[in-house]
């Protein structure tokens, strides 16, 4: 077989000169040369421009648009049929009689046309957000695994940062719930028993209920976490929680309705504390700072802070033979007789400015001295509980908190008829001490 050469074949083809090069590139069509093709009357391609987040707005074309024979569809302000807001061609956008196109949005996607596995579809072609899903089952998990983290209904658990409007909350057992209720527990709750304790609560205030879980790692590793949130040392990832959550609210001008029980109600305090620190960073005034804590709502049951700080709307139920708020928390308001007791209600501690205080007796006496006894349990402080448009009228509220002053007059007067006593009956007057020391004890 013999090889045959062409002259073509054997010839160079000469290349383009760089200057060459760029008179070809000079000559091909700008975009407004394409544009002008493709304009009908006033309405132009180039009205369009891109924006962020994929939209787009009169100015310049949308990105992605090649001529076709469509490109007349497109008006001011408006986008052809066949493309979304991008430009980019997508068959789920309907066409108007009168030639401007409407979105019909597709699910997977925001109203912007970007993909977005938060929306869906409605049977009349618009969209709605769908329920934000959680990230686990919160029952089935060790605690500290949804320490801090948003609890709803089945115990699905949603990280911190999570809106309470997008949490799944758990309704009472007759399904009318009326507002929201952020929860929070105290020390020593599995998660089994939290999940409980937020249908209990529902069910007692007629609210749908979301729970910050404050987890569990053991009596004295709770304990010491209790000591440090009262010194507001270290981190306890409840009390983020609580605190941003509420900042967010009240920055957006929504009120805020918060429960506490036992160390609950003292992560609620540091977390007013630390939105109070953080306005005021901000260069608010105390009146502005005030004025936004004002929209908080804060109900505590055996709470064991000794102080709250001013700006919220309290109501604080005390179990006066509850170990933790009479000698932990805000205390009783009067304790009988002659007594030195470090917490005395409104004269040793402050349940915060304008403060209702309902103060009961429920539980044995053996119980008075137990920190885990039944009388510090959230059913027991839940018989009674009263709602907060009932709680004015409660049988147990205390009309008027004692005033510093006169409490410590009265102390000095019990103290001079107990020395009195101890000088005109000795023997009796031991024997009555002595009981008392046993009943403390036992």
């Amino acid at each position: 077989m013999s090889l045959r050469l062409t002259k073509s074949a054997l010839t160079p083809k000469p290349s383009l000169s760089s200057a060459s090069a760029r008179n070809v590139s000079s000559q091909k069509p700008s975009v407004a040369q394409v544009a002008s093709k493709r304009t009908v009357g006033p309405s132009t391609v180039d009205r369009f421009e891109t924006r962020g987040a994929g939209q787009s707005r009169p100015g310049n074309r949308p990105v992605g648009i090649v001529p076709d024979r469509k490109a007349d569809r497109f008006d001011t302000g408006t986008v052809r049929p066949g493309t979304n807001l991008n430009g980019v061609p997508y068959t789920r956008w309907g066409e108007l009689a009168n030639g401007p196109s409407f979105p019909q949005r597709r699910p997977g996607t925001d109203p912007s046309g970007i993909p977005d596995t938060n929306w869906d579809q409605l049977g009349d072609g618009k969209t709605k957000k769908k329920p934000v899903q959680p990230a686990f089952d919160h029952r089935t998990r060790e605690s500290t695994a949804s320490d801090g983290y948003l609890v709803g209904e089945n115990g699905g658990a949603y990280p911190p940062g999570t809106k309470p409007g997008d949490v799944d909350a758990v309704e009472p057992s007759n399904g009318e719930g009326e507002g929201t209720v952020i929860f929070v527990n105290g020390q020593g709750t599995q998660p089994g028993a939290f999940a409980d304790n937020l249908q209990e609560l529902a069910d007692a205030t007629g609210a749908n209920v979301v729970g910050v879980y404050n987890a569990t790692e053991g009596t004295l590793k709770d304990t010491a976490q209790s000591l440090s949130d009262k010194k507001d040392e270290g981190t306890n990832p409840a009390v983020e929680t609580t605190a941003d959550l509420v900042y967010e609210q009240i920055t957006n001008g929504e009120d805020v309705r918060l429960v506490g029980h036992s160390q609950g109600a003292l992560i609620v305090s540091r977390a007013l504390e630390d939105v109070r620190q953080r306005l005021l960073s901000e260069g608010k005034s105390e009146a502005e700072v005030n004025e936004l804590l004002g929209q908080v709502h804060v109900e505590t049951l055996g709470g064991a802070a000794t102080t709250y700080p001013d700006g919220p709307q309290y109501t604080h139920y005390i179990n006066r033979a509850d170990f933790v708020p009479r000698e932990l928390g805000l205390g009783e308001t009067a304790p009988p007789g002659f007594d030195l007791s470090p917490n005395v209600l409104g004269v040793h501690t402050h349940p915060g400015a304008g403060a209702t205080v309902v103060e009961f007796d429920d539980g044995t006496q053996a119980e008075r001295n137990n920190p885990a006894g039944n009388d510090h349990s959230l059913s027991t402080y839940l018989e009674h509980y009263a709602r907060p448009e009932d709680v004015a009228s409660h049988p147990d509220r205390v009309e008027e908190l004692p005033d510093a002053q006169e409490y410590a007059e009265s102390r000095e007067e019990a103290a001079e008829e107990f020395v009195e006593d101890v000088i005109t009956n000795p023997v009796g007057t031991l024997v009555d001490v002595a009981g008392d020391v046993l009943d403390v004890i036992f």
